[in-house]
């Protein structure tokens, strides 16, 4: 990957969390949905960022089918996990309390939904305008896939462990964190 991305990566899914689970009292839930929410934007763009690529129509159906499964199965995980840790979790006042935090005056999750659009755009457009390699561009789709795998991995690790013992929250959290950051610079893209 290029140390833009390596940079970008860290600061937005690493460092933006773990200061939020430090200093903002983010919780473990708190914090994967605003994971999950990336990644659900990640998708969502996915079909616009093949045609760019001009893959054939097939492969990209393919792909994008394959990325949306994916993505359901780690959302559906990772609920699993958060419920096992916290049996007595209510997800929708949870969730409600995500999309309404205020940060300097403005709920979160009006201000989330349009920034998570504008980064995937500009994402799509920096791609285009630097003009990166087709096999390059590929090979951090592919990367992306795999980090599901790793991810969805990782949370079925951690369920089959709370069915047993309770861990505590930050040692999720700080679990999580360390896994995503070991997913940063592991598998390579070349």
């Amino acid at each position: 990957m290029r140390k833009s991305d390596i940079i970008s990566n860290l600061l937005g899914d690493i460092l933006l969390p773990l200061m939020g689970f430090l200093f903002w009292d983010w919780g473990f839930y708190f914090i994967l949905l605003f994971f999950l929410l990336d990644q659900l934007a990640r998708v969502v763009f996915l079909p616009l960022r093949l045609k760019k690529l001009q893959v054939k129509p097939s492969t990209a159906n393919q792909f994008f089918l394959r990325s949306l499964v994916w993505f359901i199965v780690e959302l559906v995980i990772v609920h699993c996990c958060v419920y096992l840790q916290q049996p007595s979790i209510d997800f929708q006042r949870e969730f409600t309390a995500f999309w309404t935090y205020e940060e300097i005056g403005f709920q979160q999750g009006w201000l989330l939904v349009p920034l998570l659009v504008l980064n995937e755009w500009m994402r799509i457009t920096q791609e285009e305008k630097q003009r990166l390699p087709h096999a390059y561009r590929v090979a951090v789709l592919q990367k992306q896939q795999v980090n599901a795998y790793l991810r969805m991995g990782f949370f079925a690790v951690a369920n089959g462990l709370l069915v047993f013992v309770i861990l505590p929250e930050a040692a999720l959290t700080v679990g999580f964190l360390g896994f995503l950051t070991l997913l940063v610079f592991y598998p390579k893209v070349k």
